[in-house]
């Protein structure tokens, strides 16, 4: 089944009012981690929601992640508040509000956060994503050797599930999935 642009977007507000009630439900019982959690799915919502203004559900999002980051810490909840980082990193990089380089200091600054627990020995597939978008970010600023020390730690973790992969079908997949990383390396 296949929807339509205003199915999409009716499907994500529905996401955003169910968020909602369980962000409301979870600060009235008290679960702060889990209300954290929750202000990340909300603020995914507003990163892709195309509805609306565009620059209004970025700064949304990026409110939110930043909201849920006041909960989650890399000593009690590492993976989440990789992930919540990685996000609002992602986010600031498609941010227009503010200057170029700003926006996209703070993301390199959110992902090199998050790759303190995304590494490539023990998380390689979330470690691949976030340096390899890292190591865009880190081209788009012009600092080449850094972009080329991200793209080299994405390869690693890359290299790592493709040798953990025992059949062959999982290391077409794994391949299928970094097919272009090695040619964003090379420029």
């Amino acid at each position: 089944y296949l929807l339509r642009e205003g199915d999409r977007d009716d499907l994500l507000d529905l996401a955003l009012e169910c968020y909602e009630a369980a962000l409301d439900a979870y600060q009235k019982l008290g679960m702060p981690v889990k209300a954290a959690r929750v202000r990340c799915g909300i603020g995914n919502v507003y990163r892709t929601r195309q509805r609306g203004e565009r620059n209004g559900n970025i700064e949304r999002a990026i409110a939110t992640y930043r909201s849920a980051l006041e909960e989650l810490t890399p000593a009690d909840t590492p993976m989440d508040w990789a992930m919540a980082q990685y996000n609002l990193g992602r986010t600031y990089g498609e941010r227009t509000r503010g200057t170029v380089a700003e926006n996209l200091a703070r993301a390199c600054s959110c992902l090199d956060a998050a790759l303190t627990v995304y590494r490539p020995q023990t998380s390689p597939a979330n470690c691949c994503t976030v340096a390899a978008a890292l190591g865009g970010f880190r081209a788009r600023t012009q600092e080449w050797y850094r972009a080329a020390a991200a793209y080299r730690v994405a390869l690693d973790a890359a290299e790592g599930l493709y040798r953990a992969s025992l059949l062959r079908v999982g290391r077409e997949a794994e391949l299928s999935e970094v097919r272009g990383l090695y040619g964003e390396a090379a420029q």
